[in-house]
């Protein structure tokens, strides 16, 4: 399943995004427009379920917050954004499964019966 990791330059917030359909990655470089990617573009990476493994520590607990607020009024895209996320903290990667199925890819837990192993 597609990364985001800040290890690429510790002293900065770049973030690395790993398209799981391309498998390309994606680095919020310098001041380059094609390259940022922006806290909002990353939440919405997020939300999109493009990203697994759990985002930059201060970025995942905007996105708590904001998805904490949500549920609060009743929005129940919130209330499953928030379940979303705490299964990120977990240590979750398998999307929409609590228990891997049987078949599944062993690295992102696709169970898709025309693709076993990631693209």
């Amino acid at each position: 399943m597609p990364r985001v990791s800040n290890d690429a330059r510790p002293d900065r917030d770049d973030l690395v995004v790993t398209s799981y359909l391309t498998g390309r990655s994606f680095r919020a470089i310098g001041r380059d427009p094609r390259f940022q990617l922006s806290d909002r573009g990353a939440r919405l990476a997020v939300r999109r379920g493009l990203v697994t493994s759990p985002p930059p520590k201060h970025l995942l607990e905007r996105l708590m917050a904001d998805a904490y607020q949500g549920s609060v009024r009743g929005d129940v895209r919130a209330k499953e954004q928030l379940r979303r996320l705490q299964r990120l903290i977990d240590g979750g990667g398998v999307r929409g499964a609590r228990t891997p199925v049987r078949g599944a890819c062993p690295e992102c837990g696709c169970t898709h019966k025309h693709r076993r192993r990631c693209a």
